[in-house]
């Protein structure tokens, strides 16, 4: 009987003795960091996805609105050959919004440009 107690009392304290290891090695570890990737705020994104996506399409029909369009100017306009800012405007308070920093200018009946920037008093 003394050795199944004595069994008992070892298997007992290799338990708490693996559990008080495993409880220091959690509460010393730091947390990993996030992934780069995942540090962006939402207007960040936003923003990026401006750039990637929007950018280039108001560009294009800016561009494209302009008298003595054609493709290759669009095209050029498109792919940064031309300084692009000249076909971007900012968002004014006359523009149909779509989204916040997107509308649409229109002249009478015309659209005339896509604004994707919102204006600042500098603008």
């Amino acid at each position: 009987m003394s050795q199944l107690r004595a069994g008992f009392f070892a298997v007992l304290f290799l338990l708490i003795a693996s559990n008080a290891m495993w409880a220091t090695h959690l509460l010393s570890e730091p947390a990993p960091e996030a992934h780069k990737s995942y540090g962006c705020t939402e207007s960040e994104q936003f923003s990026q996805l401006r750039e990637q996506l929007i950018q280039p399409i108001a560009v294009a029909v800016n561009a494209s609105v302009k008298s003595g369009a054609d493709k290759q100017s669009i095209l050029a306009a498109i792919s940064g050959e031309q300084s692009s800012s000249e076909h971007l405007t900012c968002v004014i308070p006359s523009d149909t919004r779509l989204a916040p920093g997107l509308g649409l200018r229109f002249s009478g009946d015309r659209l005339v440009a896509i604004s994707t920037l919102v204006c600042t008093p500098n603008s």
